[in-house]
């Protein structure tokens, strides 16, 4: 088999999504797909920065699996190799000033600056997973990712009439988990009209959610 990635000779699996989002024992249902060690490699960082962005979130700080990871993340963050690291999200910490609708400036707060590129490209790959293993295609595809929170009701107004039926469409769908769906969960839909482009709504710890549309290359 090879690399769903790079096309090469796969020497090993890359779980959808990372693993390292999961407590042990992992589910039993863990979606794998062919990989390279070059390619898993890889992915590493971005995965435990992923893991970590998400995290921190407020809304998730009594979540009963981010507590059951901490012990995970400290033995992370320790490792000699994860130097590079701390000290990036060290120097991510800003203080900045808000206001709020009515223009009135709050004090300011700390808040870290996250690379939105680095996670969206982490969600891209376990959509491609999802794709290879659950819609069981191979063909190459174009794939934008975003979070849910980037659109307001009113941006619906705006967008391509074909992502705007899909959005509410999708919500009808079964949602997939892995294990009891505490970590992962996903729906997906496609148009009638077009069979080779799908919306895809990703849930991450149930209140982190990504929105993704897949489609051919030649669509």
């Amino acid at each position: 088999m090879n690399c769903i990635y790079c096309g090469k000779i796969a020497d090993t699996k890359d779980h959808i999504p990372p693993r390292c989002l999961f407590s042990k024992p992992l589910p039993e249902n863990m979606i794998t797909v062919p990989c390279c060690n070059n390619c898993n490699k890889s992915f590493s960082k971005d995965d435990e920065y992923f893991m970590l962005m998400t995290i921190i979130r407020e809304e998730l700080s009594e979540n009963g699996e981010i507590i059951k990871l901490l012990p995970k993340i400290n033995r992370m963050l320790s490792r000699k190799e994860a130097e590079g690291m701390t000290k990036a999200l060290i120097n991510s910490i800003k203080r900045k000033v808000f206001k709020t609708p009515s223009g009135i400036i709050l004090p300011p707060a700390e808040v870290i600056e996250v690379e939105q590129d680095r996670l969206n490209k982490v969600v891209k790959r376990i959509i491609s997973g999802l794709i290879k293993v659950v819609i069981k295609d191979d063909e190459k595809k174009d794939i934008v990712v975003f979070p849910l929170e980037f659109i307001k009701p009113t941006d619906l107004y705006g967008m391509n009439l074909m992502f705007s039926k899909l959005l509410p469409a999708v919500e009808k769908q079964t949602v997939n988990t892995i294990g009891n769906g505490d970590v992962f969960g996903f729906q997906f839909v496609s148009p009638k009209e077009n069979n080779k482009m799908y919306l895809w709504k990703l849930y991450f710890y149930k209140q982190i959610v990504y929105i993704g549309i897949s489609k051919s290359v030649s669509t």
